[in-house]
């Protein structure tokens, strides 16, 4: 992958873990970056929110 014209501004990442599991229970990502393309410059801001839950509860998986 090519990160050329892109420049990182700020990258935060914050976890919620369970103390008693140690499994993670939440995040939050913030990221601001600028892209430079032909001349042309754009900013771009995300936030992202995210939870994890069902840990080991998948159902029997059948490879046909």
């Amino acid at each position: 992958m090519c990160f050329e014209g892109i420049t990182v501004k700020q990258v935060n990442y914050t976890f919620e873990i369970d103390k008693e599991s140690y499994y993670p229970k939440q995040l939050e990502a913030k990221m601001s970056f600028i892209v430079n393309m032909e001349g042309e410059e754009t900013s771009i801001h995300q936030t992202k929110n995210g939870s994890y839950s069902n840990f080991n509860e998948v159902n029997e998986i059948e490879v046909p």
